[in-house]
This record gives C-alpha cells, structure tokens and sequence, in this order.
C-alpha cells in the first residue's frame, strides 16, 4: 500500500464503471447489495481489467461491511459466521480490504459489553481468514 495519506472516496451513483472507486458499499449482514454486489455481478474479465487499472492508479479496493443499516450484535447475528462469510466475499472477489462500519448504536448504548465482546469475537474470526496484507479499517460512530 502507498505511503500516507490514505483517502477513501464514496459514491452513490448506484453502478459501478472503470471510474476509479476506492470504496463499494455495503456488504451487510444479508451479504453485498448495492455497488458491492454490483462487483459480483462483472465477468472475471471485467473484474479483473477494472482491478488491475486501480492497481496501476495506486487504488485499493475496499469494501464497506455494515453501516448504520445493520445492527449485527442487537439483532443477534453470530460474530464469527458474518466475520467469514465477509472474509469469503473479500477472498471470492479479490477485495483488498474491508472498512467495518460498525454502528450498531443500540448494542453501544447498552453499556454491557455486548457491543466489545461481539467486535472482538468478530475481529479475531475475520482476522484468521484474511492475509496480513488486506487493509481493515474500524469504523465506530458515536
């Protein structure tokens, strides 16, 4: 990955094209929807050209997992199931990364752990499926 700074740049135009995204989003706890499944949707050729033009820009690719749509931990989804299922996604499609944007504000606001315990549980699942080299970023809104 290039030096600093990083910048992530978002999009809401709903398709996605050979313009140099740096982020799809969301993969939710459903799996990809939007520009994310738009991905899956792109012949390996396809895919792969468009990969290999954000390599050449010094563009990574990421996703976004989450957002302010789900609450994974209120809702009582299994941390270690989403966590591969997400890392499969990212294996599958050659993503360079994930931002997890975790704001489930609910399981935050309890104030029990639920929130840290479902996080950490997560992180340690997620991070034994994906090589050293993919970037996670953690995303937490107050």
């Amino acid at each position: 990955m290039p030096a600093a700074p990083h910048f992530v740049l978002y999009n809401d135009k709903g398709t996605l094209s050979c313009e140099p995204w740096g982020q799809t989003r969301f993969w939710l706890v459903s799996g990809p929807t939007d520009q994310a499944e738009e991905w899956t949707l792109l012949d390996d050729t396809t895919r792969a050209s468009i990969k290999a033009s954000y390599e050449n820009a010094g563009i990574s690719l990421i996703v976004s997992a989450f957002g302010s749509t789900d609450v994974p931990t209120t809702d009582g989804y299994d941390p270690t199931i989403l966590a591969n299922s997400l890392a499969d996604y990212v294996l599958e499609y050659d993503i360079d990364g994930v931002d997890v944007d975790y704001a489930d504000i609910y399981a935050m606001d309890a104030e029990n752990g639920s929130a840290e315990i479902w996080l950490t549980t997560f992180t340690i699942a997620f991070r034994a499926r994906l090589p050293i080299c993919n970037t996670v970023e953690w995303t937490r809104r107050q």
